[in-house]
């Protein structure tokens, strides 16, 4: 990741089932991903991810575009 980004933050229960990719999970299933899950807030034009590049996370958008 590039500048733009702030300190990560900890993520809930209800932040992840507001996604639909986790609206079905239990909440036994979803505290673990909660536990390892972290917000990052970016500001407009911060690069995230390049095609190609390799990663360990997973990024998902709670709001705004890509």
């Amino acid at each position: 990741m590039t500048q733009g980004n702030s300190v990560g933050s900890s993520v809930t229960v209800d932040a992840l089932r507001s996604m639909p990719i986790f609206e079905s999970l239990s909440v036994e299933r979803l505290v673990p991903i909660a536990r390892v899950a972290v917000f990052r807030k970016m500001t407009r034009g911060t690069t995230v991810l390049r095609a190609g590049d390799r990663t360990d996370f997973v990024y998902l958008v709670l709001s705004g575009t890509l």
